[in-house]
């Protein structure tokens, strides 16, 4: 929408990912648009308040379209998505959005899923991606296997929570954990993070 939104909208995520022969992951993430609700029907333009030199204020009390993208490794194939609408009255072009994520080419060292969505002023909506991960996140260090997870910040995007759950084989004994500020609950590790910087976990299990 090229709007001033993003000021106005909070976001927490939630990764799951469950570990053995064929990994899988999902990544969950929530919006709220912390903005008074409006009866005003969203549209993608705001050129009258660009021509007006409108204070940043009014350019942010905006609905928000979000073209989102999900990077992970190189090959992972997403399997399941959940599915947006964006009415075509509330686009420049009048044409619909409906659709489920899809897997685009955008860099050649990474898999990148896709969707599009419409937040309406202090509402609140879900988008999620269920993906195979390729057997090579998981490491073999003799007997032992190593999982490392790089999670990197969005570059000027503040503060935001982040729960990391990691689903080990079941059997599995943990030998090593990085962080060390972890819940362990079963095979499961949790981790809850408030993501300020990039974020690197490193598990090492038998």
């Amino acid at each position: 929408g090229y709007n001033k939104v993003n000021v106005l909208v909070e976001r927490s995520l939630d990764y799951q990912v469950t570990l053995g022969t064929r990994p899988e992951a999902t990544l969950s993430i929530d919006y709220i648009h912390t903005g008074p609700p409006s009866e005003e029907p969203c549209y993608q333009g705001v050129e009258e308040e660009f021509d007006e030199a409108a204070d940043y204020l009014a350019l942010a009390d905006q609905c928000y379209w979000n073209y989102l993208r999900v990077y992970a490794p190189q090959g992972s194939v997403l399997s399941d998505s959940s599915r947006h609408v964006v009415p075509g009255e509330t686009l420049f072009s009048g044409i619909t959005w409906d659709s489920s994520g899809q897997g685009t080419d955008e860099l050649p060292w990474l898999s990148t899923f896709s969707n599009f969505l419409l937040l309406p002023r202090g509402g609140s909506t879900s988008a999620y991606f269920t993906y195979e991960l390729p057997a090579d996140v998981q490491q073999a260090a003799g007997e032992d296997t190593i999982y490392n997870l790089a999670i990197h910040k969005q570059p000027g995007t503040r503060a935001e929570p982040l729960k990391v759950t990691v689903n080990l084989p079941e059997g599995a004994s943990v030998l090593d954990i990085s962080p060390s500020s972890v819940t362990v609950d079963g095979n499961r590790l949790i981790f809850d993070i408030m993501m300020d910087s990039d974020i690197y976990i490193s598990i090492r299990y038998r």
